[in-house]
């Protein structure tokens, strides 16, 4: 990766920031900041791993920047959640005379990263399986956080909607294996005086397996509580 200008760039990891160049007094342009923060997200895209990319443009400055001779520094957290779309970077700027100051530089920038996507359709409430994936780059839309896969742990879930083939899957888009959603179908058990009932019942709200839960038995007017055991059976201890 080229680095023009001499610029010194301080990113954020763990809250501390880490110099990446050595610092060099060069000619302040919008050119050189625009290059420092471009040379900056470059260096984030490349450090989170395989098939990221940053494609940076700059937009014009409401001001020209002063001229003379200054060292140009681009910041961001390194943990902070990345956006595609316009923007606006803080760059520092240390004139060779004179106090540091920053400016803020719009940008827009596109993140690719790599992502789990889907190789067939997956109906509401279907479970994913690792042969149902591949992982392919993606260039996020503006204005979607980036949601980067993990290369060595494929997502797992439900579907809880209908997914299609070549569709990224976020996680927002699956349910937990161990949760059930308001709806979803259950056998509720009932032990009274010595007898076990069964009966067909729905989740009356959201639940994970071992927590208490209302639902309302076909044929019964009144909701029951009780606890879910596992993904298909709901414990009521009372009538």
């Amino acid at each position: 990766m080229r680095h023009s200008l001499g610029l010194a760039l301080l990113l954020s990891a763990a809250g501390h920031q880490m110099a990446l160049a050595k610092a060099v007094a060069e000619p302040l342009t919008e050119a050189g900041l625009c290059a420092a923060v471009r040379a900056a997200a470059e260096g984030m895209a490349v450090r989170r791993g395989a098939g990221w990319r940053a494609e940076v443009h700059c937009r014009p400055m409401s001001s020209r920047p002063n001229s003379g001779l200054a060292t140009i520094q681009a910041e961001r957290k390194e943990a902070e959640r990345l956006v595609s779309g316009k923007q606006t970077w803080s760059v520092q700027v240390r004139p060779e005379r004179g106090a540091a100051y920053v400016l803020a530089l719009p940008v827009t920038i596109g993140w690719t990263a790599p992502t789990w996507a889907l190789l067939r359709e997956l109906k509401a409430g279907e479970r994913l399986q690792a042969a149902d994936l591949h992982l392919q780059e993606q260039t996020w839309p503006p204005g979607v956080a980036v949601e980067a896969a993990r290369t060595d742990e494929p997502p797992q879930g439900r579907a809880r909607r209908t997914l299609h083939a070549g569709e990224a899957v976020r996680a927002a888009d699956l349910i937990a294996l161990d949760t059930l959603q308001r709806g979803d179908r259950v056998t509720v058990v009932m032990a009274s005086e010595g007898i076990e009932l069964a009966m067909p019942a729905q989740l009356l709200a959201p639940a994970r397996v071992g927590q208490s839960v209302r639902v309302q038995a076909d044929g019964r007017s009144a909701p029951m509580e009780g606890l879910l055991v596992d993904l298909t059976t709901v414990r009521v201890n009372k009538p």
